[in-house]
């Protein structure tokens, strides 16, 4: 009994030698490619669940290639000490875009492009939007192979587009299940759009005309760069390309901007072309709709945008005729402005503006400091004007608007120094030309008004901000910068009756249906309105695009 008792003792101090097994589910997806560390009590033999060879550490790092659930389990000798389970999704399309770079657009997951591709061929028609893909090779081959079924393409990866300064050229980008697949299926594509590949190529190069690409695979992400003129220059895209593993996500503060963005659709980023300017980066969300698409975003900034002026309120707009075609109301410091628009006073771009007005006499910055800040301004199409120039000059369409924009001044003095050295006039009253319009400048003490044409004499007058902030909450507000464009006033306009003083009636309504007919062919916009707010962190935009229900006409 005493030996029983003995061995039942052994036996258990020998079960207690071996610990159970260390087990850990990862709640959160890994990234297909990232890099992803695992840890032991003491040097074991690691076993990712992928086909891989075994790695032996205390602490290993590993790179699954490809999507779905892994075990991996670490041994000693031919026990199991340790069991992580884990889910591997796909690489994310913002860190397969570089950080270098100073323009992308980006679908996180391939099937938010569809709507997005779809708004933008009802603007611009089959035709353009077909133009408009074949400068992104991956992006077409991509939607090309969904279409057909089973392809070497990610439905859960993205796509998108980027330019990198010192590459001249565009980068489109699809994420692959298969690689090599991705690879081979793309040449037969790319010979179907005239691309005649050179033999002996790695990776495959190709030339059409003037333009050359080459296609290369990197973590799980097709990759095509096309430049319109001359070779590619191979070392510096690859060095590119093969970015590190956070790509674009590094940009500060940017993925806080995404998250905060609503919805899930494509992405527009934009870099300041200076880096120490007053600006850092824009992005938009788009979020795309049968008829509308809705553009929401930030200007990342170290401080407010803009600062709204302390100039008195304008009221241009409060009675103005209605059925305008374009609306624009600002409140924006134009010393501010202007270094928004072309940088500091050190900047080329402000020394070429500066230097001839300079040589006339005129203080760029004095010119600036007599005005408030505020702006409006509005325009009505001058049908009348328009078609009679459209009889005269053998139907070819040229615009003919009527407008009234009105800035706020604090002194006419150094204004008028400005306006004295570029044109004629007199007691703060000058004439100019420009594309057929005479144009009309005012300008007092309080107050720089440009008119151009009458403004419509038989329509009521509106309040426009507020009629046009009952349709966009987010608009017209004080301190902000808006602009409505109405392209649907602009066909109403243009169907309406005209009659032509020595015109025959019949010439006038085929000049009516001819350029009815030609706005319909080139889009089908209907309005757009943008507004863009300071805030402490920069600025927030929002923006709205609407289309003409095709089943209107």
């Amino acid at each position: 009994m005493r030996r029983l008792l003995a061995f039942g003792l052994a036996a258990l101090a020998l079960a207690g030698c071996h610990r159970a097994v260390r087990v850990e589910r990862l709640s959160a997806p890994v990234e297909a490619h990232a890099e992803v560390s695992f840890h032991s009590d003491a040097p074991r033999w690691w076993d990712f669940g992928d086909g891989s060879p075994r790695v032996e550490g205390q602490q290993v790092t590993h790179r699954f290639a490809g999507r779905g659930h892994r075990v991996v389990r670490a041994y000693d000798g031919a026990r199991v000490t340790d069991q992580v389970e884990l889910d591997v999704g796909p690489r994310l399309a913002l860190h397969a875009v570089p950080r270098e770079v100073v323009l992308a657009a980006v679908a996180p997951a391939f099937d938010a492009l569809g709507p997005a591709l779809d708004f933008g061929e009802r603007l611009v028609g089959a035709s353009a939007a077909g133009r408009g893909l074949d400068a992104v090779p991956a992006v077409a081959f991509a939607l090309e192979q969904g279409a057909g079924g089973a392809s070497a393409i990610d439905p859960a990866g993205g796509a998108g587009l980027f330019a990198v300064n010192g590459l001249e050229g565009l980068v489109s980008f699809a994420a692959v299940l298969d690689e090599g697949r991705a690879i081979s299926e793309l040449g037969p594509y790319l010979r179907k759009e005239g691309w005649e590949a050179l033999p002996d190529s790695s990776p495959p190069r190709w030339t059409r005309g003037p333009q050359a690409l080459v296609a290369l695979v990197d973590r799980g992400v097709l990759f095509v760069f096309v430049s319109d003129e001359g070779p590619v220059p191979l070392p510096s895209l690859k060095a590119v390309l093969t970015s590190p593993d956070l790509g674009l996500a590094t940009e500060p503060g940017l993925l806080d901007e995404l998250t905060a963005l609503k919805g899930d659709g494509p992405w527009l980023f934009t870099r300041s072309a200076e880096p120490a300017g007053p600006w850092r980066h824009l992005v938009l969300r788009a979020t795309p709709a049968r008829d509308t698409l809705v553009l929401e975003g930030r200007v990342a900034a170290p401080a407010p945008l803009w600062t709204p002026s302390a100039g008195p309120r304008l009221t241009l707009l409060d009675h103005a005729p209605g059925g305008p075609i374009a609306v624009l109301a600002a409140d924006v410091d134009p010393a501010r402005l202007l270094m928004l628009s072309l940088g500091g006073p050190k900047s080329p771009s402000r020394a070429k503006l500066e230097a001839p007005l300079s040589q006339r006499g005129v203080n760029l910055e004095a010119a600036l400091a007599a005005l408030t800040g505020t702006l409006q301004a509005v325009a009505w199409l001058d049908a009348e004007a328009f078609f009679r120039g459209v009889l005269e000059n053998g139907g070819r369409p040229e615009p003919r608007f009527s407008f009234q924009l009105e800035a706020g001044a604090r002194a006419a003095a150094p204004l008028a120094v400005w306006l004295d050295s570029a044109l004629e006039g007199q007691g703060g009253r000058y004439t100019l030309r420009a594309g057929g319009h005479a144009i009309d400048l005012i300008l007092t003490d309080a107050s720089l008004r440009v008119e151009a044409g009458a403004p419509p004499h038989d329509r009521e007058p509106v309040d426009l901000p507020r009629f046009l902030t009952e349709r966009y909450p987010f608009s017209f507000a004080p301190g902000h910068a808006s602009l409505y464009l109405d392209v649907a006033q602009v066909r109403r306009d243009l169907e309406t009756p005209v009659r032509l003083e020595g015109v025959d009636p019949r010439k006038v309504i085929a000049a009516q249906a001819l350029s009815v007919t030609f706005l319909d062919q080139l889009t089908t916009l209907e309005r757009v309105m943008i507004d863009v707010a300071p805030d402490p962190a920069g600025a927030v935009v929002h923006a709205v695009v609407e289309a003409r229900t095709r089943s209107t006409r």
